[in-house]
């Protein structure tokens, strides 16, 4: 009877623990995929907002002045990231291609 009680409690705390995997690997999955999707965004700091007018102008100024390139074709979409009423704002861009 105790053999039988203690195998049932086994097989109940094996099942809760592939349950538990599963859920980890879906989990790991979805970050997987999450850094995939990002993998084309840039996220920028520490330019001033009044410096420029438009998300992609700062973008292509700041490839000149790193020397790489960058064709407002090339540009998917930036826009501003606002963090709070105190603090600078980030600029976000998401290339076509990375």
């Amino acid at each position: 009877m105790l053999k039988k009680t203690l195998n049932e409690v086994l097989k109940k705390t094996l099942s809760s623990l592939k349950a538990k995997v599963g859920i980890q690997e879906r989990f790991g999955q979805q970050d997987h995929l999450e850094r995939y999707t990002r993998k084309h965004s840039l996220e920028i700091h520490g330019i001033p907002e009044k410096l420029y007018k438009s998300t992609d102008d700062v973008i292509i100024k700041l490839g000149e002045r790193l020397d790489v390139p960058i064709a407002k074709e090339e540009i998917d979409i930036s826009h501003k990231l606002y963090n709070g009423k105190n603090h600078p704002k980030s600029t976000v861009v998401k290339f076509i291609n990375y």
